[in-house]
């Protein structure tokens, strides 16, 4: 039987890579992404049939959205085995404009919905014997830059959130892993820096990608539970 897997902000930079990685592996692949046009050019570069691969275009800002991910799912493959959390939004701005509005608009996609898909997916996993859940942090979880406090914390919280799925749940066969990576080259990265050149250690999606697969098939068990930092190619 075909392996599942919810793939989070499968519309573009790490997201799409994972996605397409997974793909190529023989997994089935939910894409969730805010831009349905996006996704479909992600489900368009994919491996396998079109019976691998649903297409969810739904704003995990919007915490109403988050369980239907996980119902769809399952309504369409009677099974979820991994998570890939990647959707995330960063936005610079200084300590002090920080307002509920910032508060809200960073922690609900990037903290709030991979809480809420975990939970959502948890007694699937139980009743499964296990599942995989590998959340997408930043280096700056837990050394922020001037500017970024808000999408630090709220890294920082997904690293944390990692920590207490494998304490509860690793007995119960349910890994979890953070990846917390350094500069990518992505859209997200281009929002932030503009055309100034990245960083000469700069991440490829795909390099990051590859380290999802290895989590998800059992390669790095040894550090579940933890961080894992990567901050150049191999």
């Amino acid at each position: 039987m075909k392996r599942v897997v919810i793939v989070t902000g499968a519309s573009s930079g790490v997201g799409r890579a994972v996605a397409l990685r997974l793909a190529a592996s023989g997994w089935r692949v939910a894409l969730v992404g805010r831009d349905p046009a996006r996704l479909e050019r992600t489900t368009a570069d994919m491996a396998g049939t079109d019976d691998d691969r649903i297409v969810l275009p739904r704003d995990l800002g919007v915490l109403e959205n988050v369980h239907l991910v996980v119902d769809e799912t399952l309504r369409t493959w009677k099974r979820l085995d991994a998570i890939v959390n990647s959707a995330a939004v960063a936005a610079s701005s200084p300590i002090q404009a920080t307002d509920p509005k910032l508060l809200s608009a960073t922690f609900k996609p990037n903290t709030f919905a991979p809480a809420l898909l975990v939970a959502r997916a948890w007694p699937v996993f139980r009743a499964q014997g296990g599942g995989c859940v590998v959340n997408i942090s930043s280096l700056l979880g837990a050394r922020p830059l001037s500017g970024m406090s808000i999408y630090s914390a709220s890294k920082a919280a997904l690293e944390s959130l990692t920590r207490s799925i494998h304490e509860e749940g690793g007995a119960r066969g349910i890994r979890a892993f953070c990846i917390a990576m350094g500069a990518v080259e992505t859209p997200m990265l281009r929002k932030l820096i503009g055309s100034e050149p990245a960083p000469s250690d700069t991440l490829t999606p795909e390099h990051v990608a590859e380290e999802v697969e290895h989590c998800i098939e059992h390669r790095r068990d040894l550090q579940a539970g933890t961080t894992i930092v990567l901050r150049q190619r191999h």
